[in-house]
């Protein structure tokens, strides 16, 4: 009795145990340009059917417990189970990236003294959704960077210089072109 929840039906002063399986949708969160496979996990009964927002269009049948799915547009889209009647079983939103991101600027100071902690922000547009970040840090020597896979990065200075910090972001569809600030530690 894997993955069961259990309700508890009152019905006329009788407490009335049932039990129905978990529904999920598995599969990717964010997609590029596909295809990708989705699979319904609970008991599939016949009646039940694969439903897509309009910017994903599904291969095959739809009355199977997995699918296929592709984007024929860009942003927020979902694919969902319903039954016979139309009731919608599970959801899964998904993010249709429309190609790779760039960072388009990196804000912080440009000039920091030595032996103190800065804070940098990697921008990218809008209406995008990274889902990681790669710093660089040239020449890094001994300065410590924190959080280099996210759109933050603290980096802690312990030697005078002159660097380049570099940034890009990653979604669905690969990286990014790198983006470089020119910084001076003092």
């Amino acid at each position: 009795m894997k993955n069961l929840f259990y309700i508890i039906l009152i019905f006329a002063g009788c407490l009335i145990p049932t039990a129905m399986n978990a529904q999920s949708i598995t599969g990717a969160s964010n997609m590029c340009s596909g295809p990708e496979s989705y699979s319904f996990s609970g008991s599939w009964v016949s009646g039940y059917q694969w439903v897509a927002s309009t910017n994903l269009s599904i291969s095959g049948s739809s009355v199977n417990s997995s699918v296929t799915v592709t984007p024929n547009g860009t942003g927020e889209a979902w694919v969902q189970v319903i039954n016979g009647v139309g009731a919608i079983l599970v959801k899964k939103v998904i993010w249709i990236d429309a190609g790779t991101i760039n960072v388009t600027s990196i804000s912080g100071p440009t000039s920091t003294p030595n032996g103190q902690y800065a804070s940098y922000f990697a921008s990218v547009p809008s209406n995008t959704r990274p889902t990681s970040y790669q710093w660089i840090l040239s020449p890094q020597l001994n300065n410590n960077l924190y959080g280099a896979s996210t759109a933050y990065l603290d980096i802690a200075f312990y030697t005078a210089g002159y660097y380049q910090l570099v940034a890009r972001a990653y979604n669905a569809c690969g990286w990014g072109e790198y983006y470089v600030t020119n910084l001076y530690v003092y």
